[in-house]
């Protein structure tokens, strides 16, 4: 399903959580595959915009690994957390960073803006699930080797 250009960054998101909550029970992976379905568009313009070309590619990189990936996988989580890490600005503020440099040329007042900040948050939620489900399967699989032996 292709939604339209017209359909804001919430109303996409509220289409996204009807989904996510019609289901019971979600990988990290189908979360991942879900945020990149309703948002991937968004996410490479942010990132293009933040971080520059480089950035974008970044971005369409991680969603094709998304995409043919059998399982969430720390090189995955990885650029997730970059991705993250631009969308939060954390490199903005050092003056020999692009990041800076792009971040002065945004209108703060435009609405890119709270879509970008929605974009974080929905990038952060991710993230912990992610980081849940990993600790959890290496829990069970140390548990799975001690009683191997």
């Amino acid at each position: 399903m292709k939604l339209p250009r017209w359909c804001s960054a919430n109303q996409r998101t509220k289409l996204m959580l009807d989904y996510l909550l019609a289901e019971s029970r979600h990988t990290p992976l189908d979360l991942a595959r879900c945020l990149f379905f309703f948002h991937g568009q968004d996410l490479a313009d942010a990132a293009a915009r933040l971080g520059g070309p480089h950035c974008e590619e970044r971005v369409v990189s991680c969603a094709l690994e998304i995409e043919t990936a059998s399982q969430m996988n720390h090189r995955i989580r990885r650029e997730l957390a970059a991705l993250h890490r631009l969308l939060s600005l954390e490199d903005v503020g050092h003056p020999e960073r692009l990041e800076t440099v792009l971040f002065t040329g945004l209108d703060l007042a435009n609405s890119e803006v709270e879509e970008i900040c929605l974009l974080t948050d929905l990038l952060a939620e991710l993230l912990s699930q992610i980081d849940c489900s990993l600790a959890s399967r290496a829990c069970n699989g140390s548990k799975l080797i001690v009683s191997a032996n």
